[in-house]
C-alpha cells in the first residue's frame, strides 16, 4: 500500500512522460541505425579499375586479419579503412534500453500483474508499463523505481541523439538557503539547482563552502511540492 498517494501519484505521470519519449527518442536511434546500416551499402557504380583495387584492398585486408589472428589468440585488431557498418554507440543505447525495459515490464508485472507474459516487442512492453501505471502508482516505492528508470532510459538516448535541454528559470520560487529567485530546473537531470554563486549554508561539509571547487546546491526535482520548506541535503 502507498504510504504518500501524492508523490506516488506524481511519479506516475512522470514515468509516462518519460516513456513516452522514450518511444520517440528509440524510435528515432533504429532510424538513424538502419539509415547508417544502408548509407553504408550504398555505392555508385565502379568502373574496372576500382574494382580492382576494391579487390586487393579486400585480400590485403584480409591476409593481415589472419596474419593478426594467427599472432594473437585473443583475437584480431581492428584494421584498414573499411567503415563499421553501424554506429556501435547508438547500437549499444538501444540494446541496453531493450534489456532493461525487459527488467522493468518484470518488476511491474511481478507486483501489479503477475498474470501477464511478457510483452512481444519493445513498443508492446513500453505501452503495457504505460497502462499499469494506474495500478502502478498504488505503491509508491515502485512508482517511484519506474520513473526513475523510465527517466534514466530517455536522459540516456536523449544524449546517444544529441539533444541537450537547458535550464529552466523557475521565476516563482525562491532558494531556501540565499531566499534568491535562481533556482532552475534541469529537467534533463531531474534536478533543480541554485545558480546563485554567493550561494552557501552553513554544513561545512558542503560543497558550496569549498572555494577552489564550489559546487551548487541540488535537490531532486521529486522534492519540488516542498521546496519552499526543504532543508539543504547537500549538493552534488
Amino acid at each position: 500500500m502507498t504510504t504518500d498517494p501524492a508523490t506516488a501519484a506524481y511519479d506516475a505521470l512522470a514515468a509516462y512522460e518519460a516513456l513516452d519519449a522514450l518511444a520517440g527518442r528509440l524510435t528515432e536511434l533504429r532510424r538513424r541505425l538502419q539509415a547508417g546500416y544502408r548509407a553504408e551499402r550504398t555505392h555508385t557504380s565502379l568502373g574496372p579499375d576500382q574494382l580492382a583495387a576494391r579487390g586487393l584492398q579486400h585480400r590485403a585486408e584480409r591476409a593481415d586479419a589472419l596474419s593478426q589472428m594467427a599472432a594473437n589468440p585473443r583475437g584480431a585488431a581492428p584494421i584498414g579503412t573499411s567503415p563499421a557498418p553501424l554506429d556501435l554507440t547508438l547500437l549499444d543505447v538501444v540494446r541496453d534500453a531493450e534489456l532493461d525495459l525487459v527488467d522493468l515490464e518484470g518488476a511491474v508485472c511481478d507486483r501489479v500483474a503477475p498474470a501477464l507474459h511478457p510483452a512481444a516487442d519493445t513498443d508492446a512492453r513500453i505501452r503495457r508499463i504505460k497502462d499499469l501505471l494506474g495500478k502502478t502508482a498504488q505503491q509508491d516505492d515502485l512508482a517511484r523505481h519506474v520513473a526513475a528508470e523510465a527517466r534514466r532510459l530517455t536522459r540516456r538516448a536523449a544524449a546517444a541523439l544529441g539533444e541537450h535541454e537547458p535550464p529552466v528559470r523557475l521565476t516563482t520560487i525562491r532558494c531556501p538557503l540565499c531566499d534568491c529567485l535562481s533556482l532552475r530546473l534541469r529537467s534533463d537531470l531531474d534536478l533543480i539547482e541554485c545558480f546563485n554563486p554567493t550561494c552557501t549554508c552553513i554544513d561545512d561539509l558542503c560543497g558550496c563552502r569549498d572555494v577552489p571547487r564550489r559546487t551548487r546546491h541540488q535537490w531532486p526535482a521529486t522534492h519540488w511540492p516542498d521546496l519552499k520548506t526543504t532543508t539543504h541535503e547537500g549538493a552534488a
